[in-house]
This record gives C-alpha cells, sequence and structure tokens, in this order.
C-alpha cells in the first residue's frame, strides 16, 4: 500500500488596490514600502501637495498619480506649509503641535484642486481596497467622507497616522479615531507609536 499526502495547490494571491492619500514625498515615501500588500493590482496616490515627482514603479502594478486633496466635491482648498521640512496640513496647527515645535509657523499657504470623493472609487473599481492614509489633521474628515458614500465598508486593511493628541484643528487624538474606527468594525491589529 502507497499513502501519498497531498496538499492543495496554494491560491493565486489576488492583486489589491491600494489607494494612498497623503502630501509630499518624504511622507509617500516612509508608507509606501513597509504597508504595501502584495501583489498589488492597481495603485492609486493622491498627493495633497503635489510634489511627488515622477510615479513609484512596481512590478506589475498600474500606478496613477494625483496631484489633490479629496473633498466631497470637485473644487479648491487651501494646503498649508509648515516651517518643518515636508510637513503639510489642510488644517491649521492645533496648540498641542505649537508646545511640542515652539517655532512652528506657517510659511506658505498655496490653493490646491480638490477631487471628488467619488473620484477614488471610480479608479479602484468596485472591488475592496487597502487605504494608506497619512495626511495630518485630515484622517477624520477623510474616512467620515468615504462612510457617507459607501467606500469605508469596502476598506479591507487601513493604515494610518495619526497623533496621539490632538494637534490640528478638527482633528481627533488616535485614541478618539480607534475608538470611531472600532464602532464601524476596525480591528486595531498593529500600534507603533512614536514619541520624538
Amino acid at each position: 500500500m502507497t499513502i501519498h499526502s497531498i496538499t492543495p495547490a496554494p491560491k493565486a494571491v489576488q492583486p489589491v488596490s491600494v489607494a494612498v492619500v497623503a502630501a509630499g514625498p518624504q511622507r509617500l515615501a516612509s508608507l509606501l514600502e513597509p504597508h504595501l500588500p502584495v501583489p498589488v493590482g492597481r495603485l492609486v496616490i493622491f498627493d495633497a501637495a503635489g510634489l511627488a515627482g515622477t510615479m513609484p514603479t512596481m512590478l506589475g502594478a498600474e500606478v496613477e498619480l494625483i496631484a489633490a486633496a479629496i473633498g466631497d466635491a470637485e473644487g479648491e482648498t487651501e494646503l498649508i506649509r509648515h516651517s518643518l521640512p515636508g510637513f503639510f496640513s489642510l488644517h491649521r496647527a492645533a496648540e498641542t503641535l505649537h508646545e511640542i515645535f515652539p517655532g512652528l509657523h506657517e510659511t506658505a499657504r498655496r490653493s490646491i484642486p480638490v477631487v471628488p470623493v467619488t473620484a477614488m472609487a471610480g479608479r479602484l473599481g468596485a472591488a475592496a481596497f487597502t487605504l494608506i492614509l497619512d495626511l495630518p489633521g485630515e484622517e477624520l474628515a477623510l474616512l467620515s467622507r468615504l462612510e457617507r458614500h459607501g467606500l469605508l465598508e469596502r476598506v479591507q486593511k487601513l493604515t494610518l497616522r495619526c497623533g496621539a493628541e490632538r494637534f490640528f484643528e478638527e482633528a481627533m487624538t488616535a485614541d478618539e479615531l480607534q475608538e470611531w474606527l472600532a464602532e464601524r468594525g476596525f480591528n486595531l491589529t498593529l500600534l507603533i507609536s512614536t514619541r520624538n
């Protein structure tokens, strides 16, 4: 008698669509490599600062770079450049951020285009997607927009960078945001806390 041990062939991993929302090349670079799922089928980068330059090359992935912020409707908004290198936001810094960086100040404001949140859905298709979010102070605003338009329920994995304290006007603390997400069915799987 011969005994055969048969294991099923591994299933092919389906490419994942990924949306990245950030501002500027430094923030994009720090997010992409460590947090991208493998394999990526479509990578759509919304860069509010419009400074990312050339698009990253990813073997087998379709990559699109959109130099715009995401809003409820098409239009314009103001991007704030802060005195820390590569630091942009759509919201004014709160007093807690000024306490950490006493010399922090705005160095420039400029008008940038806004694309409607529905543009994200159009570019990613109907399937679930991964969302990587690193736009200081914009976390709750963007996640709320996604929820209103039925897109938050399609997020299969969310990676975001958020302040432990309320560092921007209209922002939430990391704990408040984690609670907001938990109420919507998201489970925390990894927390990296840095205190700089």
